[in-house]
């Protein structure tokens, strides 16, 4: 919470406090002794109650007053933490958009490398299999990386179309199928009509494609994973959280990805749209795939929104504005 604002609570505070300390003082006093004005002893009595009942009443306003403003103090917290996220999506974008194609590039001359010792072993060199499989497995992990940091700036300048959501979705439910792993049951439920959207299709489906396999990694090893794909056309008034930085209103096409699995802690909700922030053991994640998402949320003039409960499973929802037809644009 920046200082002006704490100032003016301050103020209110104290404001609110005085204010009812002088009505109580003011009040109370008549009202004791208009009752017990007549008999000088039920007055001591009724002046003691009184101070008893001030200290009390006074404690409880606090309070309230207190609980209230240390609320305001996480949202504000929150609210800071998702703009430092934004910037950091900012600095890290224009990073991987000029190192992804060098990177590439030395990856393939690595891959032949890979691929000329491999023909050198066959005609008899020796070199142990575990180092070709150690150096192509490295590529492997590299060539990830540099697909997601492509996939975490594309879209820039691309054109969004005009599509009708529910058509769209249920076109990606061979796919997302085909991505859950065995141990991994998908539901997708989404109606034909839900509205039109502005969206890159291709910038959608990776989005969806990236919190599936988050939520089948979270689940693996767990019996009855179980992951929901649900939509559904929503209106909202003035809505507002610390995921979508200012108040929205309208209609919008709400597509959520729930899971089963541990969930995510209260101090990491935030933290795990950062980029390359990532709960999964060292080498087996690049903490890219939120940050894609909520990037690319971000291009569509939607956001995304994550709540957890620990050991209870995931709820991301991902809001799109419905437009009229006519309104296509670019990606921002």
């Amino acid at each position: 919470m920046n200082q002006p604002h704490r100032r003016s609570m301050a103020k209110k505070v104290a404001l609110t406090y005085l204010v009812a300390t002088t009505l109580w003082i003011l009040l109370s006093d008549r009202l004791v002794a208009a009752l017990f004005g007549h008999d000088q002893q039920l007055l001591e009595m009724a002046q003691t109650v009184k101070g008893m009942g001030f200290v009390l009443v006074m404690t409880g306003l606090l309070f309230v007053l207190v609980k209230r403003m240390n609320r305001l103090e996480d949202r504000f917290k929150q609210m800071e933490s998702m703009l430092a996220v934004s910037e950091k999506l900012e600095v890290v974008g224009s990073f991987a958009a000029t190192t992804a194609h060098d990177l590439n590039n030395m990856l393939m001359v690595v891959r032949g490398m890979t691929e000329l010792a491999k023909l050198d072993q066959q005609s008899g060199e020796p070199l142990p299999p575990a180092r070709l499989e150690e150096i192509e497995g490295a590529v492997v992990r590299a060539s990830e990386l540099v697909r997601q940091l492509s996939a975490f700036v594309r879209g820039s300048g691309e054109e969004l179309t005009e599509t009708e959501a529910g058509v769209l979705l249920r076109s990606f439910n061979p796919l997302l199928q085909q991505a859950a792993s065995k141990h991994l049951v998908l539901e997708f439920s989404v109606p034909k009509q839900l509205g039109t959207i502005c969206v890159n299709p291709s910038a959608l489906e990776q989005v969806l494609l990236n919190l599936l396999v988050n939520a089948r990694d979270a689940l693996a090893g767990r019996a009855g994973g179980q992951v929901k794909l649900t939509a559904e056309r929503c209106e909202l008034d003035q809505h507002m959280s610390v995921f979508c930085g200012r108040p929205r209103s309208g209609e919008f096409v709400k597509i959520s990805v729930r899971d089963n699995g541990p969930g995510i802690p209260p101090d990491q909700r935030v933290q795990v749209f950062e980029p390359f922030f990532t709960t999964k053991q060292p080498g087996q994640g690049t903490g890219l795939g939120l940050a894609s998402v909520m990037r690319t949320m971000q291009q569509h003039d939607g956001w995304v929104e994550l709540d957890s409960e620990v050991g209870v499973g995931c709820h991301f929802a991902l809001f799109f504005p419905v437009v009229e037809v006519g309104e296509t644009a670019a990606v921002a």
